[in-house]
């Protein structure tokens, strides 16, 4: 039963739970209040009288360019988003993992699996990310302790895992930075702080999901079966 809500968008397995024991759901009419029911193909779930059905679960990565918005925005608008790039019509349940910045670009996760947004955002702490950022100036030791250290204030927290210098030739100056979900978040935020001179900032990784499959702006990607095990082995860990 609790599968069957989550696939439907509603809520995750663990809130299902807490409904079908509060008495909201209904089968064929009749209220179930035990846990781990089976929902018959032909039943009608209903929550508070509303008929819930689960859609039929997918799981895109995308290339998302500059100038696109990182989130699902509302049937209607004239901005254009990342569901704009799905093969399928985006539904009401479906969202962006992990969304990047509109003047961001590079590997997102667009989905409306409620188990898998549940496995995934249950374990966001545990998921490192991975952006290459282009500086417009040369890179000293020092600018790389700096960047090392991190920056925390009350409004800003980063605290990278990792930073490696990819490249510092010519015109090419290239940093790989693995942050965690609560570094992510204030990402460009901390750059300014730190007044790091980026131009150019692209995720290239989460956790074992990559650019494998998407080689321009604005492809997509069906997650790969061990893209999808590596989620899914991260909800058991």
């Amino acid at each position: 039963m609790n599968r069957y809500i989550a696939l439907s968008g509603l809520c995750t397995r663990r809130k299902a739970d807490e409904l079908i024991k509060k008495g909201y759901i209904a089968v064929n009419g009749k209220v179930v209040r035990e846990l781990g029911v089976k929902v018959p193909l032909d039943a009608v779930v209903t929550y508070k009288g509303m008929v819930i059905y689960p859609e039929k679960p997918f799981a895109y990565k995308i290339y998302k360019p500059r100038g696109v918005a990182g989130s699902i925005l509302s049937p209607g608008t004239r901005k254009k988003h990342i569901g704009d790039l799905l093969p399928v019509e985006p539904t009401p349940n479906t969202i962006s993992i992990f969304p990047l910045d509109r003047n961001m670009e590079g590997l997102s996760i667009v989905t409306n699996n409620g188990i898998l947004i549940e496995k995934i955002m249950r374990n966001k702490h545990r998921i490192p990310q991975v952006f290459h950022v282009t500086v417009n100036k040369p890179l000293d030791a020092s600018l790389i302790e700096k960047l090392k250290k991190g920056y925390i204030s009350s409004k800003i927290y980063f605290v990278p895992d990792d930073v490696i210098l990819l490249e510092n030739k010519g015109n090419r100056r290239l940093l790989s930075i693995v942050v965690s979900y609560r570094s992510y978040k204030d990402f460009q935020k901390a750059l300014r702080a730190l007044r790091i001179p980026f131009i150019h900032i692209k995720r290239v990784e989460i956790g074992e999901i990559t650019m494998r499959g998407l080689p321009k702006p604005g492809y997509s990607h069906t997650l790969f079966k061990e893209e999808i095990a590596y989620l899914n082995f991260q909800s058991v860990r």
